[in-house]
Order: C-alpha cells, then sequence, then structure tokens
C-alpha cells in the first residue's frame, strides 16, 4: 500500500509541477487567479514565481545529475527498475527547460514593468 501513496503523491507533484513550469511561460502565469479571493487579477509578484521555481530546478538538477551519476557509475540494472528509475532520469532535462523558463519570465516581466 505504502508504495501505491508514494507513487500517487509523486504523480500529483509532477502534475503540479508541469503545470506550474507552464504557468511560466504563458500568459496565464502573470495574474493570480480568481479563486484567490481578494488579491485575484493582481500580478504574481516576480519573486513568488521566481524564487521556488530556481529552487525546484536546483533540486532537481542535482537528484537527477545523481541518479545519472549512479546508475552510470553503479551499474544499476535499468531492465527490472526501469518503471521506478527511468522517468527520473529524465530530470536534469527538466530541470534545465524550468531553469530557462524561469529566466524567461524574469526577463519578459523585468521588459513589461520597465515599459509601464
Amino acid at each position: 500500500m505504502g508504495l501505491w501513496h508514494s507513487g500517487l503523491v509523486l504523480a500529483f507533484a509532477g502534475l503540479a509541477g508541469a503545470l506550474l513550469t507552464l504557468g511560466l511561460v504563458q500568459k496565464w502565469g502573470e495574474r493570480l487567479p480568481r479563486w484567490t479571493g481578494s488579491l485575484a487579477g493582481r500580478r504574481v509578484p516576480i519573486l513568488l514565481a521566481t524564487l521556488p521555481a530556481s529552487i525546484v530546478a536546483l533540486a532537481l538538477f542535482t537528484g537527477g545529475m545523481g541518479l545519472v551519476q549512479s546508475v552510470l557509475l553503479n551499474d544499476v540494472d535499468l531492465s527490472s527498475n526501469w518503471v521506478t528509475i527511468g522517468p527520473t532520469l529524465l530530470f536534469p532535462l527538466w530541470a534545465l527547460a524550468l531553469g530557462w523558463a524561469t529566466y524567461a519570465y524574469r526577463a519578459r516581466r523585468l521588459d513589461a514593468r520597465a515599459a509601464d
């Protein structure tokens, strides 16, 4: 039962991470949504979006590279562990995409603020 709960939590974390990553590159990620009550419609503070995204990008990159290193150097058998290890080997790529999206979000928002 514990494995199913862990898998479910990881799936939801991945989905939330994907949506937050999309929020950095889409226009809908610049304003707070209606469900935030009195804050709805206000601009998202730049640091509120970029600081957590930067921390997560660093964590994904270091963790992913550690796993890649252990697979390459410790001769991990991927044939029996592919379902659990395979997707996490893509974490460094996700980290690079998240880092790029964070940089682009910050640059776009600072350009928009300078134009105002």
